[in-house]
């Protein structure tokens, strides 16, 4: 997909300045000189091509209640799919990636208590063709802004 300089105008916006408001599409559409329903159908679009993966908040879990971990699972070629089915049917799980390395299967996990946690892996260690899986809770929590120059005017 090729973005046109609205597209980036939008982009910029959406990615660190959405608007918290009764008709958000409204505000944003207005920073960038559209119109509320061009700019709900230019993010359906970029949504649609993957250009957008997700539009959403980003919460700091632990003043929620929350506890999260990394975790690398080694697992078996023949059964990573079906692990992979079980992993992505979990609420708790929000990111599953496959790598190449003997611990092939990387996952976050986010509960309510660490004892949920330890249910969970409990229940991943028990899947068949899974050997060893590590929890590697952060020790410390590193915050990065992401954000990406979209226009000439952001870089």
């Amino acid at each position: 997909m090729t973005l046109d300089d609205l597209d980036r105008r939008i982009l910029q916006v959406v990615q660190s300045g959405f608007p918290i408001e009764s008709r958000p599409f409204q505000a944003l559409a207005a920073g960038v000189e559209s119109t509320e329903e061009e700019v709900i159908a230019r993010i359906r679009q970029l949504q649609g091509s993957g250009v957008i993966r997700e539009v959403g908040p980003v919460f700091n879990l632990q003043k929620l209640g929350y506890t999260s971990t990394l975790c690398a699972a080694q697992v078996a070629e023949p059964f990573v799919e079906s692990v992979a089915v079980v992993l992505n049917g979990l609420h708790e799980v929000t990111h599953n990636y496959l790598r190449d390395d003997s611990f092939n299967m990387w996952f976050t996990l986010i509960a309510l208590s660490q004892e949920r946690i330890d249910t969970i892996l409990d229940r991943i260690r028990g899947e068949e063709g899974v050997g060893e899986v590590l929890s590697l809770p952060a020790e410390r929590m590193f915050k990065i802004k992401v954000h990406f120059h979209t226009t000439k005017d952001s870089e």
